[in-house]
């Protein structure tokens, strides 16, 4: 089958000008900065809490209180808190694209968690005060102050940011070829300004169809004629293109064909732009063309990038876009159009010279990853058990056997990783009543519940003997929550990933529960929504991911959740 390869315009591969490269200016140095952004801003956040300390120990005890071991020991404390919590929350990431209350939100509940955080240490600095008064205004300037800077510094920033963003942020100018779900998807996100990409042209076979006017024709950038700023000068005022409808509407052209390429079609109008606003208008927009019609651009037009569709391109173009692109130095990368069948982010390996496709990441796939997660879940649940459990089984196992018959501990089969049923241990809470089955979900005023067990299963200190179950290793101190067998029966054949969330062992705590989808599961949305968070964690797992949950779960212990009944 012929392709039409061999008549394509090759004379274009030789105009290329060559580029040159920029020298040292004010501009690269912004650039500069902004790739190292988050660096840059974790370290004035640093001064500033630093700074804020300091005035606070000045204004309050003076220069040798300020000076003092406990007091330097308490700098130092307070920033390696400062940088662990913006870690945990990433407050530092995408700062040239992250939406301003956003930005503001995510820092306001940062710096809520860290007043929390750093109290306990503060309370070691009241010896260093007479008076509870004067220890409490030093508290309270140093927050204040130490707030205020922080919000000055994000106004300083966005400013910043608004007004370097555009010129200073390095823009690579691409062309789309191919028509694919995959393509449109790219240019939706360049659209939506999303990322570092500019789009340039879009070329693809269906292209000259549009609308009800089959003679839509390309539209054109006028950087392709802009030789010199003399020439640019007069082709804004001599050149003369083609009209795509017979119409204006507002004065505006909405878009024309080149004359240097293609003749004007009979019966078309033609006519001079002399409006600049409207040259300023046509030079935005993205070329349209045939996909072979690219190369036309490619000595020209300053193009970074190709990104070519591979299923709707037969590989002899495929094979003449590289050679053409490598000619000019253009990058080309490819797009997969597997998005219609997966419909999520893939990843792709080779087993040997073979490319799989992996429709999801799973970081606990990975041997060095295990043992990471094991260490961390043998020495945390043999710390508990030693230093709380030792002592704490004893007071409430005498609680549950003063208000009602029946062992201490509860024993249920549970589905397991690889849903492989295990023995899942818990303080009792409930008492057996004639006629509920013990398969029975824990619904809110359940009549089951003691009232040990009430605040037993509001705080989840029911769930602490599970960590009986990590140090035997069927469970994990953060993951998927085991369910009852019956419930995976059930709901397996109701959501068709529900069995995904048996890819990792299973947790006493989870992404889903400090989301607050834990509890009673009344609908099938809630269930699904449960199932999309612990398969998020499986996909992004990460040991800072499971510090986070068992900060988060430690903190709604104590604030209470509305499903913990």
């Amino acid at each position: 089958m012929r392709t039409g390869v061999e008549n394509i315009n090759r004379n274009a591969s030789w105009m290329y000008p060559g580029r040159t490269r920029e020298g040292i200016s004010f501009r690269n140095i912004i650039t500069t900065l902004l790739d190292y952004g988050k660096v840059v801003l974790l370290v004035l956040d640093l001064i500033l809490l630093t700074l804020s300390l300091c005035l606070s120990g000045l204004i309050v005890k003076g220069i040798e209180w300020s000076f003092s071991e406990t007091f330097i020991s308490g700098i130092i404390f307070f920033n390696l808190l400062w940088v662990f919590l913006s870690y945990l929350k990433g407050i530092y990431k995408n700062l040239l694209l992250v939406d301003s209350i956003e930005l503001f939100t995510c820092l306001g509940k940062l710096f809520a968690g860290y007043f929390i955080c750093s109290w306990f240490f503060i309370l070691v600095l009241l010896d260093g005060f007479n008076h509870v008064i004067l220890f409490l205004f030093f508290v309270g300037f140093f927050y204040a102050l130490f707030g205020t800077l922080l919000v000055i510094n994000r106004v300083v920033l966005l400013n910043v940011r608004k007004k370097y963003k555009d010129k200073v942020r390095r823009k690579k100018n691409i062309f789309i070829i191919g028509d694919s779900s995959s393509c449109e998807l790219l240019e939706s996100y360049i659209q939506e300004n999303q990322c570092d990409l500019r789009l340039k042209g879009y070329f693809n076979d269906q292209s000259q169809v549009a609308g009800n006017d089959q003679n839509l024709s390309k539209y054109v950038s006028l950087n392709f004629y802009k030789k010199s700023e003399q020439y640019a000068e007069n082709a804004l005022e001599d050149l003369v293109l083609p009209v795509i409808k017979d119409q204006e509407e507002n004065g505006v052209i909405y878009g024309a064909e080149c004359s240097v390429f293609n003749q004007p079609e009979s019966g078309i109008p033609t006519k001079p732009i002399k409006n600049m606003q409207n040259v300023a208008s046509l030079q935005e927009r993205p070329i349209r063309g045939d996909v072979l019609e690219c190369v036309r651009y490619f000595g020209e037009m300053e193009i970074d990038e190709v990104y070519c569709s591979l299923q709707s391109l037969d590989e002899e173009k495929v094979r003449y876009l590289i050679r053409e692109a490598d000619k000019h130095m253009i990058r080309i990368k490819f797009l997969p159009d597997f998005y219609q069948i997966f419909r999520r982010r893939s990843s792709i390996h080779y087993l040997g010279s073979v490319p799989v496709i992996s429709i999801r990441e799973e970081p606990l796939t990975i041997d060095s990853n295990v043992i990471i997660k094991r260490l961390f879940d043998f020495s945390f649940s043999l710390i508990v058990i030693v230093f709380v459990l030792s002592w704490l089984s004893l007071i409430i196992g005498l609680l549950i056997k003063i208000e009602s018959p029946g062992p201490v501990f509860f024993k249920q089969n549970r589905s397991g990783i690889n849903n492989k049923p295990f023995k899942v241990y818990k303080f009792r809470s409930m008492r057996k009543v004639k006629g509920i089955s013990e398969d029975s979900q824990a619904v809110k005023n359940d009549v089951r519940l003691t009232r040990v067990g009430s605040f037993l299963r509001k705080t989840s200190i029911d769930e602490l003997p599970q960590f009986f179950n990590v140090l035997l290793g069927n469970m994990s101190v953060v993951g998927p929550r085991p369910h009852m067998l019956s419930h995976t029966d059930k709901f397996s054949k109701e959501i068709d990933t529900y069995m995904v969330r048996h890819f990792a062992k299973q947790g006493i705590t989870g992404w889903a529960q400090v989301n607050g989808f834990r509890g009673e599961t009344r609908t099938k949305e809630a269930i699904e929504q449960r199932v999309q968070h612990d398969i998020w964690y499986i996909e992004n797992w990460s040991l800072i991911l499971d510090l986070k949950i068992v900060f988060l779960t430690i903190k709604n212990v104590f604030i209470g959740e509305e499903n913990a009944y």
